[in-house]
């Protein structure tokens, strides 16, 4: 979830999701995709917040 503001109001990036726990294989292919793509404009997200997003709710106006 991100924070951020739009025309004065506070918005959250909101989504349902299902957290998920990779094995060390999937963790392996997740290291060395890094690596190759190290030079690229990649905000990669930590191993611990990995999740399956099943649906994206959109930016939602956290103020009445």
């Amino acid at each position: 979830m991100e924070n951020f503001e739009k025309n004065d109001k506070q918005f959250k990036r909101l989504f349902i999701a299902v957290n998920i726990k990779p094995d060390n294989s999937f963790l392996g292919w997740h290291k060395q995709i890094k690596e190759l793509l190290h030079a690229e404009d990649i905000r990669w997200t930590k191993t611990e917040n990995f999740h399956i997003t099943l649906q994206f709710l959109g930016d939602t106006n956290v103020r009445s």
